[in-house]
């Protein structure tokens, strides 16, 4: 087995962090004291600055997810669930 690249080496460099980092996220708003809120999201943000580790890392493109991408890592029943939550309303899901 070959060592790891050094930290200087191209091929390592290519391998930063990927990173979607967008305040679009901060309008997801899922109620009073749920872990994922706007205040964690923007709070996360500013220490990523603040820390210039967002710098260190590669920015993504933030774009929409159809169904086949979204079942790559949700159960496609979840999937149904969400979407059904969206379409009726539903103010949970978890």
């Amino acid at each position: 087995m070959s060592p790891p690249p050094a930290p200087t080496d191209p091929a390592r460099r290519a391998r930063r962090v990927g990173l979607l980092l967008d305040p679009l996220f901060e309008r997801h708003d899922t109620g009073r004291g749920h872990p994922e809120r706007p205040q964690r999201l923007a709070r996360m943000r500013e220490v990523l600055a603040a820390s210039r580790l967002a710098e260190r890392c590669r920015p993504l493109p933030i774009v929409a997810a159809d169904d086949t991408t979204l079942t790559r890592v949700h159960d496609a029943d979840h999937v149904a669930r969400v979407e059904e939550a969206c379409a009726t309303g539903a103010g949970l899901i978890d």
